[in-house]
This record gives structure tokens, sequence and C-alpha cells, in this order.
């Protein structure tokens, strides 16, 4: 009886050595051979990780969209991008790219809202300047992509390319009318002045725009800034016409 008991408990402890050890091998493998989706997402931003999985496709009429710095049209990414959403922090809020399958119905956009996305600024074709609100949001099923806005998609071209009228020009400084997405407040643009050691000259809150004087070599970082939509120079004095 003792013989029998004492094989029974050696067999127990094998069976749970056993258990143990597949533990442990399961663990090292997702940890080290198949890391999880959101550990890979922690190392980078959610802008980074749209970047990563962008891809163009041939042009389709519907679905180009059409800015200043370049036209293009992305190929579809919902599932994807719904992923690189999920590493949003509680409280970060992002400036994205939206685009829909097509216009969006009331419903469509208080879905959006329920959910902390917010559509702004449209810009063709089927696109938005987006507020995602620091949610992990489930995309329904009619956005068709979700995209980083890069840096030159917010200077104007002659800016980019270094091309200032003298107007603009104020020793080694720059004036510049910047325009911020809706909903960005004066006290966060004043810190990413003071950051970049900018200093505002005047402003127009209720439209989400503001003169500034920077450091020439700092207009493309402040472009990296997602709360800042657009960065141009101050527009040239008018002319006075002389009639003879």
């Amino acid at each position: 009886m003792k013989s029998k008991l004492w094989i029974l408990f050696n067999l127990g402890l094998l069976v749970l050595f056993s258990i143990i050890v597949a533990i442990l091998i399961v663990y090292l493998y997702f940890n080290f051979t198949q890391k999880p989706y959101s550990l890979v997402l922690k190392q980078a931003s959610i802008e980074d990780c749209l970047e990563k999985i962008y891809t163009e496709i041939p042009n389709e009429e519907k679905y180009q969209i059409k800015l200043q710095s370049r036209t293009f049209t992305p190929k579809e990414n919902r599932e994807d991008a719904e992923k690189c959403l999920w590493n949003n922090s509680s409280t970060k809020s992002y400036y994205l790219f939206l685009q829909l399958y097509d216009v969006p119905t009331n419903e469509l956009k208080e879905e959006l809202n329920a959910m902390g996305i917010y559509l702004h600024d449209y810009l063709p074709n089927n696109t938005w300047f987006a507020d995602f609100r620091g949610k992990q949001p489930i995309l329904p099923q009619q956005i068709r992509w979700v995209g980083a806005i890069k840096s030159e998609d917010k200077i104007s071209p002659e800016l980019w390319e270094g091309n200032i009228g003298s107007w603009a020009l104020d020793g080694n400084n720059v004036l510049l009318r910047i325009r911020t997405h809706e909903g960005v407040s004066k006290e966060i643009i004043e810190t990413v002045l003071e950051n970049s050691s900018a200093k505002l000259l005047d402003e127009l809150e209720n439209y989400n725009l503001y003169t500034v004087r920077i450091d020439k070599a700092k207009i493309k970082d402040l472009a990296k800034v997602n709360e800042i939509s657009y960065i141009d120079t101050i527009p040239p004095p008018p002319t006075t016409d002389i009639v003879e």
C-alpha cells in the first residue's frame, strides 16, 4: 500500500513539474521569439507605428489625397492602424489623417465621438484631420485608412525648400504664421514655443492662428509637433498702386 502511494506521489510531482516546464517554455517563446504587438508598439510612437505600416497603391481617384506637399493614395489599413492606436495612453491626444470610404453620416460621427475620435478640417478626397483623444478604439468598418501627418505636410512648399521672402526675415529669425489643430489650447502652444526658444508675437486664438518669431534652423523641428497643423511665413505687406 505504501509503495503504491509513493508511486502516485512521484507521478503527481512529475506531472506538476511537466506543467511548470511547459508554462516556462511558452513564456520564453512569446517573450523572446514572438514578441507581442503591444510590446513592440511601446518602443515607438503612434505616428512611427503608422509610418511602418504605410503603403501606397496606384492612383485611385476616389481615395487620392491631395495636399500642397504631395498627392498620394494610401492602401487600406484599418485593422493594423487599430493596433497602433491601442498604444495610446489614456490622456494623450493625437492628430492624424483619417480617411473614410464615403461621406460620414451623423450616426457615424456620433459613433466616432463616443470612442474619442473627432473629425475636423476636410481634405480631398474623403479625408479629415482627426483628433484621437486618448482612447483605445475599435475602429468601425467605414474607416478606410489612418495615417501620420508628416512634417513636410505642415509647411508651405516654399518655406520647406528654404525660400523665405525678405519681409519675413528678422536677422537669423523668421516671422511665421502657425495654425494649430482645433481644440489645442494657447497654453500648449506657449509651452511648445518656449521649448523651441521662439517668441509669440500675436494671436488669433479663436482661429487657432499665431504669429511667432523663431530661428530658421528650428522651423522643421517645430513642424514635428503633433498639435501644429500648418506653418507659413507671415504674408508680404500690401502693395500700394500708384495712380498717375
